[in-house]
């Protein structure tokens, strides 16, 4: 069972806010500013329509792509409980 469109614009928006909430939390946090705040967020797997809102959200962003080997990320995928994805099957 895979998401509807509106439900994966739902949870990409719902991501994006909790983000800027937690950046926004820890900037609070760190009013003196003697730290140097470097959110880092983390995806198992993204679609072009998250990438694109999340570019959208957060412009001045570098993104980093860690390539894996298919064998290796079908392996990973595999392992997933209870996730709505469950690999290309062979």
């Amino acid at each position: 069972m895979y998401p509807t469109l509106a439900e994966r614009f739902e949870f990409i928006s719902t991501a994006c806010d909790y983000v800027t909430n937690k950046i926004n939390s820890a900037q609070n946090e760190n009013q003196s500013g003697n730290k140097h705040l470097v959110p880092i967020i983390s995806f198992s797997f993204v679609n072009t329509d998250m990438r694109v809102e999340f570019r959208k959200r957060f412009p001045h962003s570098e993104w980093i792509l860690v390539d894996t080997s298919k064998d290796l990320a079908e392996e990973r995928i595999l392992s997933r409980e209870d996730h709505f994805y469950k690999g290309s099957g062979g």
